[in-house]
Order: C-alpha cells, then structure tokens, then sequence
C-alpha cells in the first residue's frame, strides 16, 4: 500500500487529443491474471476507439506511440523486436510466455560473424504487449528482455490478454496507439512534474494523515498556480484543500465500504460509491473550492470544485475497484479538461 499519495501525471499529445476528440466513452480492460512483473510501475496502452489496456510496465520508462501489430510466433522474439520491418510499431506477442530464455549475447554468430538471434543491431519496435514476463533461464542469456529493452530505450506492458487484442487489431486495416509507463512519488517539486509537459495531474488516494503529506501539498500549491486541469482522489482530494488553506479532521468513523451514498450538489442526483478513508474536507474552511458532493449518511464533504480552474476532486474512488461504477463519468469530465488544455497550448 503506498505511504504517501502519487501524482500521476497523464500525458496527452496533441495527436492523442485529436484522436479521441470524438468520443469520451473509454472501454477500460484491467489486467489479466497472467503473471506480470510486480515491481514494476503501472502502465496503459491506449488505442485509437478509446479502449484502455492497463497492466504493467517494463523496459524503459516513456511513452511512445505507433501503429499496433501483432506476431503469432512461438518464439524468436529477440528476432522480431529486431526486425527492421516492425520499426516504429508498437508489437503485440500472442504467445503468452516471453522473455523465458532472455536475451544473448551478440557475439554469439555464425561462420560468417553474423549473430544468431539479432536482424540488426537494434531494437526497431517503438514498444512491446506481452502477457506474462518470465525470468530468464538459458545458457546463452547475458540479459533478461526487460534489461535489454530499457538499454534500447523502449518500453514494454505486461499483464494483457493479448489474444482478445489480436482479434481486435485484425478487423482493423490500422490500429494506432500509445504506450504510457508515466507516475511520479509523493515529493516530485512542481517543476519536475511541469518538465513531462502534462495535459492533466491526477493526485491519488492514499492512507494516513492528509495533513503529513507536506511535500505533495507545496507540489500542489505550485501546480494551481497554472492553468492546469488537477483532479485529486480520496487523499488527493483532501491535498488540494490543503494546498489552498483549508483545514481537514479526522471523522469519528471512517468511510470504507461499496455503498456510500453521494449527493450531487449542482443535480440533486444520488451516486453509490465506494469508499475508503478516515480525514475529511472541513467545509468552513474552504475558500477557492465550493462543495460537490455530500455525504448523505453524515452530511459530510465528499467532493470540492474549484471557483475559477478545472481544477476538482472527491473523496470516494470513481474507478470503482471494487464497487459501482455510477460516478466514472468524472473521468471522462476531466479527460475533456485535458484536451481542452492541450488543444489551447497548440
């Protein structure tokens, strides 16, 4: 569980925003249970109808775009991801199990000096789906497939059913997408965050005491100071309270279930949510925010909105995990935000 929250920076290019400026409906696919590398950070691939892969990032750390391909072969992938054909392609493995025998040595060739298990000196794929990462385990291995992609500067996802996505590619003539493995921790100073070009800044939930938080709430301050969109989570949005001279405390018992009822303030329309923390919004407190949402068991703040910037948050989890799925349109209203943003800095 993280100590702190993370701020989770959305990257959104300019061709992105065209590509999904017609549609703010998202089909998000979790990750599947195939075995993936826990240590690793999160990380999406985002196809062009708006579906959202999520799994988890290997490789380099980047983001890429490309034209999404698939291979159906066995094995071989140390040949494919250096296949020249494939550059610039985002590649898409079928077979589930890849990275086994890892990744030899170039000095290993033929008579002729040639190496075996490269079609050039270089990775040419822009990025890599896979569906479960293996260790390593062969004679000729000198590195393991996430080693190897990061020293060519390309990143990898792992944890997607590949297979369902293949189906997908195949009835389209071109499928385009973008591969982003992009989060920062909890003490990241603004000018950092600001450095990636964002569209938007999500600031996660988290546990504990908003208030010790006191790194990500100088961030926070920093970052209200531009004009970009900014939606906090739970503790996140408890930080952006904070970050403008509100107060928050600690309720005398906690919200953690799948079944808070959340009034809408501006619609008068009732959300179930799930939920889960111990501090609160003191709503007295708040100057530059107005309240929108209500706890209606205790009356509680449950969402704040900014006066002035699109700058909004809610103390339960709108990506339902678990619990309903009523409020993920508050999703879709601050991914209309970012590209807003990014099409007025265009």
């Amino acid at each position: 569980m993280l100590q702190s929250p993370g701020i989770f920076v959305c990257v959104c290019r300019k061709w992105f925003v065209n590509l999904l400026g017609h549609s703010l409906k998202f089909r998000i696919w979790e990750p599947s249970r195939s075995k993936v590398p826990s240590s690793e950070k999160d990380a999406a691939l985002i196809l062009e109808d708006g579906t959202i892969l999520l799994g988890k990032g290997f490789g380099a750390e980047k983001t890429i775009t490309g034209e999404v391909v698939f291979n159906t072969g066995m094995v071989g992938y140390p040949e494919s991801l250096t296949d020249a054909s494939y550059f610039g392609q985002i590649l898409v493995q079928t077979w589930p199990l890849v990275g086994n025998y890892g990744v030899a040595n170039p000095e290993i060739s033929d008579p002729f000096g040639v190496p075996l298990h490269f079609e050039s000196e270089a990775v040419q794929v822009s990025g890599y789906v896979i569906s479960e990462l293996e260790s390593p385990s062969h004679w000729s291995s000198r590195e393991s497939l996430s080693e190897w992609l990061a020293d060519n500067g390309v990143p990898g996802i792992a944890g997607i059913d590949t297979r369902e996505l293949t189906k997908m590619i195949r009835t389209r003539a071109t499928m385009l997408g973008q591969l982003s493995v992009v989060q920062v921790p909890y003490d990241t100073p603004a000018r950092k965050i600001l450095a990636l070009e964002p569209a938007g800044i999500v600031v996660s939930n988290g546990p504990g005491d908003p208030r010790k938080c006191t790194p990500t709430i100088e961030s926070v301050r920093s970052l209200l100071e531009t004009d970009l969109p900014i939606f906090g989570i739970c503790l996140g949005a408890q930080v952006l309270a904070l970050s403008t001279g509100g107060e928050t405390y600690k309720l005398k018992f906690g919200h953690r279930a799948q079944n808070h009822p959340c009034g809408d303030v501006r619609t008068g329309r009732v959300y179930i949510t799930t939920q889960n923390h111990g501090y609160t919004v003191d709503e007295k407190s708040l100057e530059d925010f107005e309240v929108s949402f209500v706890n209606l068991n205790d009356r509680t703040v449950e969402g704040i909105r900014h006066k002035r910037k699109k700058v909004f948050g809610v103390q339960f989890h709108p990506e339902a995990s678990p619990g309903p799925y009523e409020t993920g349109f508050l999703f879709d209203d601050f991914a209309k935000a970012a590209r807003e943003f990014q099409s007025g800095k265009a």
